[in-house]
């Protein structure tokens, strides 16, 4: 990890926090609980600051912001279900 581009990693993680906060905060509807997800967005990126300001550990970031991923699947996996998909 040379940290050559984390500035961009940061960066567009936290735009994406940003805007799906943002985005649950104005349709609450369509996430199931959408408190406990608002806690999570700014815990998360309370959280993040640490590799921003502390460059040693600049290279766990990306592995737990790996993590997000997974909420993708299940997103796609609750569309699926309510469409009738196996």
């Amino acid at each position: 990890w040379t940290g050559e581009w984390f500035d961009c990693f940061f960066w567009v993680t936290v735009s994406y926090f940003v805007v799906d906060l943002l985005w649950i905060i104005i349709i609450p509807n369509s996430v199931k609980s959408p408190s406990v997800i608002i806690q999570h967005h700014l815990a998360t990126m309370l959280y993040i600051l640490i590799p921003f300001y502390k460059p040693s550990v600049r290279w766990c970031m990306g592995a737990c912001m790996s993590v997000e991923i997974n909420t993708w699947f299940l997103i796609a996996r609750r569309v699926f279900n309510k469409q009738g998909f196996p």
